[in-house]
């Protein structure tokens, strides 16, 4: 088998829509019962997410004696991850019918944990970034 076929790379650099679940599980449509509230994604092995990392390693190496990080700043760690991650959204509301996708607007949608929790899932999901799963 040709493993190098299996490469989620460039699936990755280019995002998979991730269909949003409310908190209690039930997949959340826009107004007319149809169309699904997304969320834009990059893959954790797409060059951005990559470069997060490994800039975030190297400070870590790069420290002497022991990292400490607050909860409040993994946190925020976090919500600037999936910040990067975010590329777009489609029947998103913050506070009104649809709001324009912007990094301020995705701090604010990640300020809930639920929404975190599946971004996060999604982004680590390898599976999701082939070519056959973001084509369906």
């Amino acid at each position: 088998m040709d493993l190098l076929s299996l490469d989620v790379t460039d699936q990755a650099n280019a995002g998979v829509a991730m269909h949003l679940h409310g908190p209690d599980g039930v997949p959340l449509f826009k107004v007319d019962g149809e169309t699904p509230v997304t969320i834009t994604l990059l893959g954790q092995d797409s060059d951005k997410l990559t470069r997060i990392m490994n800039a975030r390693g190297n400070r870590h190496m790069r420290a002497r004696g022991p990292v400490t990080m607050t909860v409040e700043q993994g946190q925020k760690a976090d919500i600037d991850y999936l910040v990067a991650a975010s590329v777009g959204w489609d029947g998103i509301g913050l506070g009104e019918d649809e709001t324009a996708f912007s990094d301020d607007a995705a701090r604010t949608l990640y300020g809930h944990a639920w929404v975190r929790d599946q971004a996060r899932a999604f982004i680590f999901d390898r599976a999701r970034f082939t070519k056959a799963s973001a084509e369906s």
